[in-house]
């Protein structure tokens, strides 16, 4: 059955948001073209695409809107020549609140607690860690530390904090894998 939206969001929080561009499955070259255009446009922080997923990662200033960051895209004419300028929201996993209203103020202070705390964690680590190791690390940490001591109690047991602390650590720092994963250049022959 063919898809009638060729765009649809799959997830979204304020600052990220995963797009399906149902058209480029497959198109390798294109989806990556598309993506070098995104990460151009102002406030865009990163851009990620996959052929094969058919989808366009896109990371922003949370202070943007869904919507600016839609009509953002809709200035890449090369999305509109593969036809999309139609939008799907896909539930329950689309966050668009009822009446396109942004998130809740409680959220936004969350995140802007959480954007302070980060920057105080580079300013004392003197910029080798942040929020992205540090959450991880307590998480995990944590788990070993009840592994070791074999305590108990109410909370959950010690291999979920294991898993959380290491799940978190690979979703928050995927480009730094990466980097890390990918083999070095090889040196030019004759050098």
């Amino acid at each position: 059955m063919a898809n009638r939206h060729p765009l649809s969001i799959h997830h979204a929080i304020p600052g990220r948001i995963r797009l399906g561009i149902e058209p480029l499955r497959g198109r390798a070259a294109e989806t990556e073209r598309i993506a070098a255009l995104v990460r151009a446009l102002p406030g865009i922080r990163a851009a990620r695409a996959s052929a094969s997923a058919a989808s366009l990662i896109v990371e922003f200033d949370p202070r943007t809107t869904q919507d600016e960051l839609l009509g953002r895209l809709g200035g890449v004419a090369e999305l509109f020549r593969w036809g999309v300028h139609e939008l799907e929201c896909l539930p329950p996993s689309c966050s668009i609140p009822a009446g396109g209203h942004g998130p809740p103020r409680a959220a936004l202070k969350l995140l802007e607690t959480a954007a302070r705390a980060n920057s105080a964690s580079r300013t004392l680590a003197a910029g080798h860690a942040d929020l992205k190791l540090v959450i991880p690390g307590v998480l995990a940490g944590f788990g070993l530390l009840r592994l070791l001591t074999g305590r108990g109690g109410p909370t959950p047991h010690w291999i979920v904090f294991l898993m959380y602390g290491l799940d978190s650590f690979a979703v928050l720092n995927q480009a730094a894998i990466r980097r890390f994963l990918e083999p070095p250049p090889a040196a030019a022959p004759g050098g």
